[in-house]
Formats: C-alpha cells, sequence, structure tokens
C-alpha cells in the first residue's frame, strides 16, 4: 500500500517483530517492555488490595 496505512504480515505460525521502539503516543503499538512494567505494578496493586480484604 503506497499510503503506508497499513502492514500485512503473513506468517503462518504468526510474525515476530524485534527492536521495537517505545510507543509514545496514543495511537502507537507498546512493546512487552512497556507491557510488562505497566502489569507489574497493577499486579502489585491487587495482590495488596486482596491482602486486605
Amino acid at each position: 500500500d503506497d499510503s503506508h496505512a497499513a502492514i500485512a504480515l503473513d506468517g503462518a505460525n504468526g510474525t515476530t517483530i524485534n527492536g521495537v521502539a517505545a510507543g509514545v503516543a496514543d495511537t502507537d503499538a507498546v512493546n512487552v517492555g512497556q507491557l510488562k512494567g505497566s502489569v507489574a505494578p497493577l499486579q502489585t496493586s491487587i495482590s495488596t488490595a486482596a491482602s486486605n480484604i
């Protein structure tokens, strides 16, 4: 697509994209490091709240 509006990845077993920069804008993709960094504090908060029940 000349507009670069879409990407198609047709790997039979999925496709891994390496070296993805951290997303900044709301419409950017996230990488695994960003996702883990967001989930870890949430898991801690949930565990703390659960132990107070």
